[in-house]
């Protein structure tokens, strides 16, 4: 039960970290908008594209530093690994609800409200970011207990 209590706790801190970097526009020294600066000299994928992936990215280390430091979840390998499954999973996820359209827009407004910008699709990400997070901490667990199932036999 430790254990859970801790995980939760990454999670908190996850998302707490989500809705502090998700907006962009007002934050020069935030890594996702160094990211999406980089991009913008080279554009080799879009605008929108390298929201999402430097989202992904940026929310999976700090989850994984996270990780790393309370639950001492230290397999790099596993942790590529899970990376590059949620990278998918997350543009899946992004495809998927940009077809639910309705609730994204009143969740959308909300967050126009609380962070008084005009950049659009803010609650879309942060819903987006913190799935793909729960998923990335769920598949840390599980590859790892595959792992040790393996090296067991």
């Amino acid at each position: 039960m430790k254990q859970f209590g801790k995980i939760l706790l990454v999670l908190l801190l996850s998302v707490i970290h989500i809705h502090f970097s998700v907006n962009t526009q007002d934050n020069a020294l935030n890594p996702l908008t160094l990211f999406l600066l980089m991009n913008s000299r080279s554009e080799p994928i879009s605008e929108y594209d390298a929201f999402v992936l430097g989202g992904i990215l940026i929310q999976s280390f700090v989850t994984i530093f996270l990780a790393r430091y309370f639950i001492l979840w230290k397999k790099y390998k596993i942790w590529i690994v899970d990376l590059i499954i949620c990278i998918f999973i997350g543009f899946i996820i992004d495809n998927t609800m940009s077809e639910s359209v309705q609730p994204l827009c009143e969740l959308n407004s909300f967050y126009k409200k609380i962070y008084n910008t005009g950049f659009p699709d803010l609650g879309r990400y942060i819903v987006l970011f913190t799935i793909v997070q729960s998923v990335f901490l769920s598949f840390y667990s599980l590859f790892s207990s595959l792992s040790r199932l393996i090296q067991r036999k």
